[in-house]
């Protein structure tokens, strides 16, 4: 039996999406593409209320979940074949799926080079840099090096309970570290204004 049914672009890429996303062992890539393709579908048709809730809730997954995979899905090739092959966790590749596709390959060489997996805080930080326009091979090069060879000290080590006195709790783990090294960089750029401005008082 054969079934024939008037649809928009729209609506049908909504019915693929919705047939290839259950399958078993997808990989991370074809998930954030499907998520993304179901997404814009759904806006492009005005469909009322929160598409990203709707998404979760066919899906069984929590909303937010479903957008990053979605940001994951602004990621180039080459770093979303990492991610099918467990080179990039998918909360570092939240954090760099920012940068623009010149900063995305200098990152993807460096990695490679490297032979490295990035950390949560070397992707916060990275993604902070291409944010400055600060990203280019020889400063994330230098950056990994001495975050490598620091390795091996001692590491600083806050409680989860401290930081959900000062985050809400829908914040994800990466979400409070992009905050923190953000409210960093700040600090950093202020505290010479802050110690001339002590050396004028004394």
């Amino acid at each position: 039996p054969m079934f024939v049914r008037e649809m928009s672009d729209d609506e049908a890429c909504v019915v693929m999406v919705d047939s290839n996303i259950q399958r078993e062992n997808i990989l991370p890539s074809e998930k954030a593409k499907a998520y993304k393709m179901k997404y814009d579908a759904m806006k492009n048709q005005g469909l009322p209320g929160n598409s990203l809730k709707s998404i979760g809730e066919e899906n069984g997954e929590n909303y937010k979940a479903v957008q990053r995979y979605i940001w994951l899905a602004r990621l180039n090739a080459e770093l979303l074949q990492m991610l099918d092959n467990k080179q990039l966790g998918l909360v570092q590749g939240v954090s760099i799926s920012v940068l623009n596709e010149d900063d995305q390959k200098i990152v993807h060489k460096v990695l490679c080079e490297m032979k490295i997996k990035l950390s949560t805080a070397q992707a916060a930080m990275v993604k902070q840099l291409g944010t400055d326009g600060r990203l280019t091979e020889e400063i994330l090069t230098h950056y990994l090096q001495s975050a490598g060879k620091g390795s091996g000290s001692k590491k600083l080590a806050i409680s989860r309970d401290r930081l959900e006195s000062y985050f809400a709790p829908e914040y994800s783990e990466q979400e409070m570290t992009e905050v923190i090294f953000r409210l960093l960089e700040e600090w950093k750029k202020r505290e010479p204004e802050t110690n001339a401005e002590e050396r004028r008082k004394r």
